[in-house]
C-alpha cells in the first residue's frame, strides 16, 4: 500500500517541483531586473536629495550658534540611511580637524561640483551660509532637469525600443516576403505606402541611432559626477562648451555667474576677482575661460558693463550692472527681477524642449504603426480579393 501510495503522489510532486522550478527561473530574474532598473533611475534622485539634506543642514544653522562641524556629527551619528556613506564620510573627515572646506575636497562626489565651488567661494568670503540661496536655485534646476529626464527615460523603455524593433524586424524581414507576395499576384499598392514601406529599413536605422543618442543621454544622467568628471577628462572643454550651446542650461549657467557675481561685488570683492570667482562657482570650463577675458578686458580699463561683453554677447547683463551699480540697496536688490525672468525662460524652454521631443516620439511611432497596420491589412484584402476572382 506504501508503494502505491507513493507512486500516486510522484506525478504530483514532480509537477509542483517543476511548477516552483519555472517560478525560480522567471521570478528571479524578473525580480533581480526590476530591482536593478529601479536603483539605476532612482540612483539620480538619491543624490540630489542627500546635495539637499546637506545644504538645508547649513540653511538651518545660519541663525544657529552651533558649530558646523558638530551639527554634521550630531547628524551622522543618527545612522539615517538617506544620509548615504559619504555624509559619513565628511563627518569622519571634520572629526580629524579639517575644515569644512578641507572636508569637501575629500569627499567631491558628496555635493554636484558646481555647489561645492559654491560654497567654497561663499568660505572664501569669510561666510559660506551667503551662498546658501544660491544653493537651493541650483538644486531647483537639478529637480527640473530631473522631471525632463525621467520623460525620456519612461519614452526609452517603453515606447521607442519597442517600436525600433518592431520596425526593423518588419523592414529587414517580413516586408520583403511581403513584397514576393505582391509581386506573385501582380497587386498594386498606393504609391504613398509603397515608398514608406520601402523606406522602413532606413527609418529603423535611423531610429537606431536615435535610441543610441537616447542611451547615452541616459548613460550620462544615471553616471552622474563619476561619469562627467571622466568624460570631463577625456573630452573637456568639449562637454562645457556643448553645455553653454543648450539654451536653458546657459541661461541658468549665466544667472548663476551673476547670482555670484552680485553676491561678491556686494561684500566688496574687487571686480576682477569678482568675475574670476563667479566664474570658478559655476564649475563650467567654458564660462570660466570667458571670464578670463572679462577679467582682461577689466585690467585693460574698460567699465564693467563693456568688459562683461566678453561673456554675454546681449547687452542684457552689461546694461543691468549698470543700472545695479546705481541702486542704493546693492547689485542682488537691482537684479533679482531679472533673475527670476532667466529661472522662468529656462524652465519654459526645458520643458517644451521635452514634451516637443516627447510628443514628436508618440505621433512617429503612431504613424509607423499605423503604415505598417494599413500595409498589412490593405496585402490580406488584395490577395482576397485576387483570389475570389480566379476562383
Amino acid at each position: 500500500m506504501v508503494a502505491k501510495e507513493k507512486l500516486t503522489m510522484s506525478p504530483t510532486l514532480d509537477f509542483l517541483i517543476v511548477l516552483a522550478t519555472l517560478g525560480c527561473l522567471l521570478v528571479i530574474p524578473l525580480v533581480a531586473f526590476s530591482y536593478v532598473l529601479y536603483f539605476l533611475v532612482s540612483l539620480p534622485l538619491r543624490r540630489q536629495e542627500r546635495a539637499r539634506i546637506l545644504i538645508d543642514l547649513l540653511a538651518t544653522l545660519e541663525n544657529q550658534h552651533r558649530p558646523l562641524a558638530v551639527a554634521i556629527r550630531e547628524f551622522s551619528q543618527t545612522k539615517d540611511p538617506a544620509l548615504g556613506v559619504r555624509f559619513h564620510l565628511l563627518a569622519g573627515y571634520l572629526e580629524t580637524g579639517k575644515s569644512f572646506q578641507e572636508a569637501v575636497r575629500h569627499v567631491p562626489r558628496l555635493l554636484p561640483k558646481h555647489i561645492q565651488q559654491a560654497l567654497v567661494v561663499g568660505e572664501s568670503i569669510g561666510d559660506y551660509r551667503k551662498v546658501i540661496p544660491i544653493c537651493h536655485a541650483m538644486l531647483n534646476d537639478a529637480a527640473s532637469t530631473v522631471r525632463s529626464a525621467m520623460n525620456h527615460l519612461v519614452l526609452l523603455l517603453f515606447v521607442t525600443l519597442p517600436t525600433v524593433v518592431v520596425l526593423n524586424i518588419f523592414g529587414f524581414t517580413i516586408w520583403p516576403m511581403f513584397q514576393n507576395v505582391v509581386s506573385e499576384f501582380n497587386l498594386r499598392l498606393p504609391p504613398a505606402l509603397l515608398i514608406t514601406m520601402n523606406g522602413l529599413p532606413t527609418i529603423g536605422i535611423m531610429l537606431v541611432g536615435f535610441c543610441l543618442l537616447l542611451y547615452i543621454g541616459a548613460t550620462c544622467y544615471i553616471g552622474g559626477p563619476r561619469l562627467q568628471s571622466w568624460l570631463e577628462a577625456g573630452l573637456s572643454p568639449f562637454t562645457h562648451r556643448a553645455t553653454l550651446w543648450v539654451p536653458w542650461r546657459r541661461k541658468r549657467l549665466l544667472r548663476n555667474f551673476s547670482l555670484m557675481l552680485s553676491l561678491l561685488l556686494d561684500e566688496n570683492v574687487p571686480e576682477v576677482e569678482a568675475i574670476n570667482l563667479a566664474a570658478q562657482s559655476t564649475a563650467n570650463r567654458a564660462l570660466q575661460q570667458q571670464a578670463k577675458r572679462c577679467a582682461t578686458a577689466l585690467e585693460t580699463g574698460l567699465p564693467l558693463e563693456q568688459a562683461i561683453a566678453r561673456l554675454d554677447p546681449t547687452p542684457e547683463l552689461g546694461w543691468r550692472l549698470r543700472l545695479a551699480a546705481r541702486h542704493a540697496q546693492g547689485f542682488r536688490a537691482a537684479l533679482r527681477g531679472w533673475w527670476e525672468w532667466l529661472h522662468a525662460q529656462a524652465s519654459r524652454q526645458e520643458q517644451s524642449a521635452a514634451q516637443i521631443i516627447a510628443t514628436g516620439i508618440v505621433v512617429f511611432n503612431g504613424l509607423m504603426t499605423t503604415a505598417i497596420a494599413c500595409s498589412v491589412f490593405y496585402l490580406l484584402i488584395s490577395v482576397i480579393e485576387e483570389g475570389v476572382l480566379l476562383w
